[in-house]
């Protein structure tokens, strides 16, 4: 019996634009409360590398200091497009609760990969000056760009 040669890992994990768009409003309008949609997690303890993964995945290099380690969730979303663009925004949620308060949403614009290193900064300072170590708010990132893989 002769095997199969398994296909490239890329091919394996890709999945058309519609469906990862699909994917993230699923997911925008909490429907990953109640089931499970496909994501990649980075976990790990302090300074193992977690935002070097990211750096890797995305070409954005991530802030890091004693003062800046990541204090929140991140949350990264890639495409692929013919010029680059990216938001950086800081998603509040109610205390005690999964509820988005969209009204406590700060954005940043951004037309250059080498900008969102200091939009991740300038949020995070935020939650710093508030008096916050941990954070459930979170970082989302989304970038567009020739260079950028979907993810």
């Amino acid at each position: 019996m002769k095997l199969k040669s398994p296909k490239p890992f890329l091919d394996q994990v890709r999945t058309s634009e519609g469906e990862r768009k699909l994917i993230d409003h699923l997911r925008d309008i909490g429907l990953d409360q109640y089931i499970e949609l496909p994501q990649i997690a980075v976990m790990g303890d302090t300074s193992s590398g977690k935002s070097s993964l990211l750096s890797a995945l995305s070409g954005v290099s991530f802030p890091s200091s004693d003062q800046l380690t990541t204090r929140c969730p991140t949350q990264l979303v890639l495409t692929r497009t013919d010029t680059f663009r990216g938001t950086v925004r800081l998603v509040r949620f109610q205390s005690g609760s999964s509820d988005v308060n969209a009204e406590g949403e700060e954005k940043e614009g951004l037309h250059r990969l080498e900008d969102v290193p200091d939009a991740i900064t300038k949020l995070t300072q935020k939650l710093i000056d508030e008096g916050q170590y941990i954070s459930d708010d979170q970082i989302v990132i989304e970038m567009c760009g020739p260079d950028l893989p979907n993810l």
